[in-house]
């Protein structure tokens, strides 16, 4: 579970566009797999493939198509997601390129 959190975060926090993309990802790899598990099981027991291949390549391209989708409307919708940057709270050093951070003022 922290690794689905994980992939659910980006640099302005937990994001429903990332959680989106993880469960059509998961979703489309469930749905690839009825394919594949079922051309093994005929090409083992009947020792031929008499399924329609037409049929499942469409199956296939439609997949694909989820996962195009999905992806296009993650990166679509951050085109203009500005990073997040945490608010600044310290002060200037001496000669003003560092900061010194209050909290190490106070040890002091």
């Amino acid at each position: 579970m922290n690794l689905f959190l994980k992939f659910a975060k980006n640099n302005t926090g937990y994001s429903v566009k990332n959680l989106f993309v993880i469960i059509i990802v998961i979703i489309g790899c469930l749905l690839l797999l009825v394919p594949l598990v079922s051309l093994t099981i005929e090409a083992i027991y009947m020792h031929t493939i008499a399924t329609d291949l037409m049929g499942m390549a469409a199956y296939i391209s439609s997949v694909s198509a989820l996962f195009g989708i999905a992806g296009y409307t993650k990166v679509r919708s951050e085109k203009y997601e500005r990073p997040f940057t945490p608010p600044h709270h310290g002060l200037p050093n001496e000669n003003g390129s560092e900061v010194v951070e209050s909290e190490e003022i106070a040890n002091e």
